[in-house]
Formats: structure tokens, C-alpha cells, sequence
């Protein structure tokens, strides 16, 4: 399981945002290309359970932190994800062989995003009824 996986972001659009970095770079870092410095102090800001040293660690041959216990933890924690919202990104996922990469990563962002709104103003709703 990768770390931000285990951090509740299944796609890479979600937790580049969280990091502050673009998709391509977390795209990069993922595969094994080169990134810069930044990217791996902002995914390592970005995870629960890496540190400011973990990326180094990690370069000079070292294992990644586990991360089975925090899954587990982070599955109980969170609500289910909406299944329409998962339905959509396997359909776009399906779609990979047809379209660029770029273009998979942005329907993916877009899915994303609108389920972000849509979680917003459930939760601009709720309190509203609370008032």
C-alpha cells in the first residue's frame, strides 16, 4: 500500500493538493523519476506517519515507514466514500488506454473536486439546520 493511500488518498489528484504539489510530480515520485527537494519535503510534511528525515531514509536504501496499522486506523476513521463518486473514478480509470495520461488525471482531479464541493455543502447544510 502506498503511504498516501494508507493517509485515505486513493488518487493522486487528493493528496497533491494536500501536499502543495502538482500531480505530475507525485507521478514522478511514485514511478522512481527524479523530483527535487521540495516535493520530497512537501510529501513528507504531507503523510501522518513520515517525518522531515523519512525521503532520505528512504533514498540511502532504507524501508518506508509501515503503514498497516495507520490504514486500518484511517478506514474506521473516515465515512465511506460515496459510491457514485468511486464508480465515476473507476469508469475514468477504464478509460486509460483511450485517453492521455494528463487527460485521465484531470477527469480524476474534476471528480475529485466536485465531490470536495458537494462534501462542503453537505457539511454548510448541516449546520445550518443546527442554527
Amino acid at each position: 500500500m502506498r503511504a498516501r493511500e494508507a493517509d485515505g488518498h486513493m488518487y493522486r489528484p487528493s493528496f497533491a493538493r494536500r501536499a502543495g504539489i502538482s500531480v505530475a510530480s507525485l507521478l514522478k515520485l511514485e514511478t522512481g523519476k527524479p523530483v527535487g527537494p521540495t516535493v520530497y519535503e512537501a510529501v513528507a510534511r504531507a503523510l501522518s506517519s513520515w517525518t522531515e528525515g523519512t525521503p532520505r531514509h528512504i533514498l540511502d536504501g532504507g524501508e518506508p515507514p509501515s503503514h498497516a496499522a495507520q490504514a486500518v486506523t484511517t478506514e474506521r476513521a473516515e465515512p465511506a466514500e460515496d459510491d457514485r463518486f468511486q464508480q465515476a473514478r473507476k469508469k475514468v480509470i477504464g478509460l486509460a488506454g483511450i485517453f492521455s495520461e494528463d487527460r485521465i488525471l484531470g477527469m480524476l482531479s474534476y471528480i475529485d473536486n466536485v465531490e470536495q464541493q458537494q462534501r462542503q455543502q453537505s457539511v454548510a447544510d448541516d449546520q445550518r439546520r443546527a442554527i
